[in-house]
């Protein structure tokens, strides 16, 4: 069994016995509001010009490159690692933070083909086809600060791992 990792959107290849080869890896690259590998949802508001309470949406993009020629199934998990944390320490429900994957091109299981609010911990976000296949997944989040809150940068720590069996 071999796992690749990806935290902190930095994609990294982890394996058993020195020089052997991959049979799975991963990339991450951010699609919208990246630069480097980090993704940035700006500074988000909930409140209007004149303090009247409004809410306002942010979407951003990361693409998840699954190479495999192992020709087994794969699983591929996204992992929420902590709240997101804002101005003085502030933290924004994990709730208000949804995420789906929009399409696949393979004949995989897509876990979550509508949105579905984010939680803390692992999820299965995909499972490969039985030849595990290699696949291109588009992670579309949304951040929808709940009125009232306060505006800032609010940020979080995500991991995406791809488990071979």
């Amino acid at each position: 069994m071999r796992t690749v990792w990806a935290a902190a959107l930095i994609a990294v290849v982890l394996g058993w016995g020195g020089a052997a080869r991959a049979e799975v890896t991963l990339q991450v690259t951010p699609v919208q509001g990246g630069a480097a590998l980090e993704v940035d949802f700006g500074t988000t508001r909930s409140l209007g010009p004149e303090g009247q309470e409004e809410t306002e949406t942010v979407i951003r993009q990361v693409r998840l490159s699954i190479t495999s020629s192992s020709g087994h199934v794969y699983q591929v998990f996204q992992r929420v690692n902590g709240p997101w944390v804002g101005p003085d320490g502030k933290t924004i429900p994990l709730e208000s933070v949804e995420f789906l994957l929009a399409e696949t091109k393979t004949s995989g299981t897509n876990r979550f083909p509508s949105p579905a609010p984010m939680s803390m911990g692992d999820q299965e976000i995909f499972l490969s086809d039985p030849t595990g296949t290699s696949e291109d997944l588009l992670i579309t989040y949304t951040v929808k600060l709940p009125p009232g809150q306060r505006a800032g940068r609010y940020r979080t720590t995500l991991s995406y791992r791809v488990m071979a069996q």
